[in-house]
């Protein structure tokens, strides 16, 4: 007998059920990724209830590991063509830095956007001694960064290019810095 898969829900090898949309030329998950990584992953405030709802925040270590069978990290180029896909201007595409803003296509991917690709504002943690301390859900700039598999050494050092939305404005920045001391969300691809 076989089973047929669902076209718009994806359940990965460790149990979770994802809700997945083609955008661009790849299938993302709907959701940050929820899957434990000992150690190098944490619940926001260490909350099981925030890993329910925003999904997991990982070291860049975990989370070029962390994606399922079947599934990856999204590169750089990844993230490119979705905001293409999305309608951002050609000129805005490659812009770097983490202050600078591109587009207003991070409207489209948060809760509620045309994408329905459903992104919340996940927060962060820093790391230090294995210890996360968390930020980025209240204050005064709720922000997602996420991370993507795309990295560059500078001075001796990895830095791994991200994105970061925020709730206060439909802007997606592209920057790349340190991936070490940081856990973000993730969200894989297909």
């Amino acid at each position: 007998m076989s089973v047929r898969k669902p076209r718009a829900v994806s359940k990965i090898s460790d149990g979770q059920v994802y809700g997945i949309k083609k955008v661009g030329t790849l299938t993302w998950m709907k959701e940050n990724l929820r899957y434990d990584y000992p150690d190098e992953s944490w619940c926001y405030d260490d909350e099981e209830q925030a890993c329910a709802e925003l999904g997991m925040l990982y070291t860049f270590e975990a989370a070029r590991k962390a994606c399922p069978v079947g599934w990856r990290l999204p590169t750089d180029a990844d993230w490119v063509d979705l905001e293409k896909a999305l309608g951002m201007p050609q000129n805005q595409l490659t812009i770097d830095g983490y202050g600078t803003p591109r587009g207003n296509e991070g409207q489209k991917l948060k809760t509620g956007g045309s994408s329905g690709l459903e992104f919340k504002i996940s927060g962060f943690a820093t790391i230090s001694d294995g210890a996360a301390t968390f930020d980025g859900i209240d204050g005064d700039r709720p922000r997602s960064y996420f991370w993507t598999a795309t990295s560059r050494t500078v001075k001796g050092q990895i830095n791994a290019y991200r994105r970061r939305i925020e709730a206060k404005n439909g802007n997606i920045f592209r920057f790349s810095n340190p991936a070490a001391g940081y856990a973000v969300a993730v969200r894989c691809v297909q």
